[in-house]
């Protein structure tokens, strides 16, 4: 609340900011002096009132000490600027258009805190003209708000940006996505960067979720794609669930990488079409022991009895990890645990078989 002070210069028609009103050194001045300062004092665009000119007195100090001060004295000024809070927004606001870097990313950080939406407008005509480190911090801080030209502003710089601040609007679409974003999470997932095609493709993923119809369009970049994109390509096509899926990602076994050949494997396995258990068979050879290994785990849970002889193999596998894959295997196909002898699984299954 004002003091009574505070109140008697509201009613001569003073203007004074809540925020320094109480303050015990806050010196009074005379109406006629207050009165005179009242014709060059700052106002709100947005209400037209008037800004205490202590507090531009006070912004305009504490501005001065994050252009100057250390990095220390650069966060208590920080600080001290938002908790001025709304009242000082205007000024803020005034300071930003016209700041460069540094003083551009403190003040973005103030705005931010602040929460006040007016900053929303001018972070947005920040972007085009800052650099990728500003552009970020920009993003980030718009981030906090829910407003429909935050997503406009990040498809913006997704697009033509470079490093973080690409990095940075992939991100941001991706906690928020919507169709309009889809065509930016498709050229991303080819992205050299793989932040930007983490971020494809959880705004992918959400899109699936959404029932929109992806398959086609990820689908026709399998081929062309190297196998760092290649991968979250294959995930995604699983999760479409759509009938061509399997033999799109069968054609991925063969990848050169054997991490993508283990990812066409699990996405093979997450579809749970037990007739790409032939197609993962071959793999009980691959020169890759994780890839052997993923194979081997794959045809048990597809349930693919026909591998019976492949699996018994690679019991003699010189890896120890690959050798008791198989034996679980072999153990969840037959329901039986004959111990890791290859003869005794060959003699059961010669039984089993007549």
């Amino acid at each position: 609340m004002l003091s009574s002070t505070a109140r008697g210069l509201v009613a001569l028609g003073v203007v004074a900011s809540a925020a320094f009103a109480d303050s015990p050194t806050r010196a009074v001045a005379p109406v006629g002096a207050a009165a005179r300062s009242l014709s060059t004092t700052t106002r709100d665009p947005a209400t037209g009132r008037a800004v205490d000119p202590e507090l531009k007195s006070t912004v305009d100090r504490l501005r001065q000490q994050l252009r100057d001060g250390n990095r220390e004295r650069k966060e208590d000024a920080a600080g001290d600027l938002a908790k001025l809070g709304v009242a000082a927004v205007p000024l803020l606001l005034e300071a930003y258009d016209a700041s460069v870097a540094p003083e551009s990313t403190w003040l973005t950080w103030v705005l931010r805190d602040i929460g006040d939406e007016r900053a929303i407008d001018a972070f947005v005509r920040k972007l085009p003209a800052s650099n990728s480190d500003l552009q970020s911090t920009i993003l980030e801080s718009l981030g906090n708000f829910d407003d429909p030209r935050v997503p406009q502003a990040a498809a913006r710089v997704a697009t033509s940006g470079h490093g973080d601040a690409r990095r940075a609007a992939y991100r941001l679409l991706a906690e928020r996505p919507d169709s309009t974003s889809t065509p930016i999470f498709l050229r991303g997932l080819r992205d050299a960067d793989s932040w930007v095609r983490e971020a494809s493709e959880d705004g992918l993923r959400a899109a699936i979720a959404r029932r929109e119809s992806v398959f086609s369009p990820v689908s026709n970049l399998l081929s062309s794609a190297d196998d760092d994109a290649a991968e979250p390509i294959l995930r995604l096509l699983a999760l479409t669930k759509d009938p061509k899926a399997p033999a799109r990602i069968e054609t991925a076994l063969s990848r050169e990488r054997p991490e993508t050949r283990r990812t066409a494997i699990q996405s093979l396995v997450w579809l749970g079409d037990v007739r790409s258990g032939a197609a993962i068979q071959k793999l009980l050879d691959d020169s890759d022991c994780g890839v052997r290994r993923e194979a081997i785990n794959a045809l048990a849970r597809l349930g693919t009895r026909t591998a019976f002889r492949g699996i018994v193999d690679r019991l003699r596998d010189p890896i120890d990890d690959v050798r008791i894959a198989a034996h679980d295997a072999l153990a969840a196909l037959t329901h039986q645990d004959l111990g890791m002898k290859p003869a005794d699984w060959l003699t059961w299954w010669a039984t089993a078989e007549r």
